[in-house]
């Protein structure tokens, strides 16, 4: 991905990825759109554009389209992720919400350690950065 020290803008990203997100669910609250409805095929496009940002994200050399990339998935995910709760919990009992999001959440933390460690750790795949981002295409799809 980037081999040089110099010029990496991570904490700039991080920020712009934390600002962004935080608009983007803010203004969710102000769209009118039927997510019952239409939610599935919106995820179903949505995991496509993943996919296809994940493998343009393996491929492309520069670095500053790589973080245009990463913050387009974000922005994307942030928003998906947001709109599924709220769909979630208008259908749950409230004293439930705790087990269900604090179990979702585990599940997904110990899902994604395991990938990494399995991918990245010299003990599993010991792939490089562009391999784990190829790993992740595949699952995203």
């Amino acid at each position: 991905m980037q081999c040089e020290d110099h010029d990496v803008y991570n904490g700039i990203v991080a920020g712009i990825d934390t600002a962004g997100s935080a608009i983007i669910v803010f203004s969710l609250q102000y769209i009118r759109f039927d997510w019952e409805k239409n939610g599935e095929i919106i995820a179903v496009i949505t995991t496509f554009c993943f996919a296809w940002l994940y493998f343009a994200m393996a491929i492309i050399e520069n670095i500053f389209i790589q973080y245009l990339l990463y913050l387009s998935v974000v922005f994307c995910y942030v928003a998906l992720i947001t709109v599924a709760m709220t769909v979630i919990t208008s259908q749950l009992d409230p004293g439930s919400f705790g087990l269900v999001f604090g179990f979702n959440t585990v599940v997904a933390t110990m899902l994604q350690s395991i990938i990494t460690f399995s991918v990245v750790d010299s003990r599993g795949l010991n792939l490089t950065v562009r391999g784990h981002v190829s790993i992740r295409r595949l699952f995203s799809v």
